[in-house]
C-alpha cells in the first residue's frame, strides 16, 4: 500500500507503538510495529503501519479492531491500493472539525489514485458493508474518498463520546492526548480511564469554569479542543 503524497513517511528500521481497542475483550492492546508491516487485524498491506500514519509526525497511534477488521474486508474489495492522504491524527495536529474522527484512529480520507468509477464502486461497497458511521457522498467530494466510525458521539460537531472512571478505549486516548498536550499531569497514554485522570480532569474542568464532575462530556471535550494549538506542537510523551 503507498502513503499518500503529504506523507511524513518513515525510516524502514522506525518502530511505532499502537494502542489497538479490542471490542472482544474490553482492553487495549500495545503492539510495536515497523512502519512497513501490516497494521494489526489487516493483512497483506491493504494498509501499513506508515500508510495508516499518513501525514502525521507521531511514533504513537491508536485505532480500533473493529475499525482495522472493516477497513481490511474494504481495501481487500477494492483490489487496487487505496493511497490514503490523511490517516491517523494526534489530537494537536490538523485542528478542523472535520478531522476529529481522525484523532480516535477510526477515519482514513485518500483514494486520489483511483479514477471516478473505481471512487463511486468504493463508496458503494462502504455503504453496503454497513460497518462505518460517515461515508462522505461523491457529490460533496468527488476527488477523495473519507470514512469514520465513531461511538454514541456527544454532538454532531464532537465525534469522541462520553467518558469517564472506568472507561476504556480510543476516545480515552485522545483525552489523555489533549491534556498532556495543555500540561496536565499525564504520565502515559493508554486508553485507561483512571482515578488519577479524573483528577487531572477535575482540575481543567474548575479551570474552565465546568461542573466538576469528572465526566468528559460535549462541554469538556469543546473546551479541550478550543485550547489546542497546532502551532505549540510537542511530539513526545
Amino acid at each position: 500500500m503507498k502513503t499518500g503524497k503529504g506523507s511524513i513517511g518513515c525510516g524502514g528500521g522506525e518502530r511505532m507503538i499502537l494502542l489497538i481497542y479490542n471490542e472482544e475483550t474490553g482492553q487495549m492492546e500495545k503492539l510495536n510495529r515497523n512502519c512497513h508491516e501490516d497494521m494489526p487485524y489487516t493483512t497483506d498491506g491493504v494498509l501499513t503501519v506508515d500508510s495508516f500514519r499518513a501525514d502525521s509526525r507521531t511514533q504513537l497511534m491508536w485505532s480500533t479492531r473493529q475499525f482495522l477488521e472493516s477497513v481490511n474486508i474494504s481495501f481487500h474489495e477494492l483490489k487496487v491500493p487505496f493511497d490514503v492522504i490523511h490517516g491517523f491524527s494526534r489530537v494537536w495536529e490538523h485542528f478542523e472539525e472535520e478531522n476529529f474522527a481522525h484523532k480516535l484512529g477510526t477515519a482514513l480520507t485518500g483514494g486520489q489514485n483511483l479514477n471516478s468509477l473505481r471512487r463511486k464502486q468504493l463508496l458503494k461497497n462502504l455503504e453496503m458493508q454497513g460497518d462505518y458511521t460517515h461515508i462522505q457522498d461523491f457529490d460533496h467530494a468527488p476527488a477523495i474518498v473519507h470514512f469514520h466510525q465513531s461511538f454514541d458521539p456527544t454532538s454532531n460537531v464532537i465525534v469522541f463520546e462520553t467518558i469517564q472512571v472506568g472507561s476504556v478505549g480510543v476516545s480515552v486516548c485522545a483525552l489523555q492526548d489533549a491534556l498532556w498536550y495543555l500540561g496536565y499531569e499525564v504520565s502515559s497514554i493508554n486508553g485507561i480511564f483512571d482515578e488519577q485522570l479524573r483528577e487531572q480532569v477535575i482540575s481543567f474542568q474548575k479551570m474552565c469554569g465546568l461542573d466538576e464532575d469528572g465526566i468528559v462530556g460535549v462541554n469538556t471535550w469543546t473546551a479541550l479542543m478550543q485550547l489546542i494549538d497546532p502551532e505549540e506542537m510537542r511530539y513526545n510523551i
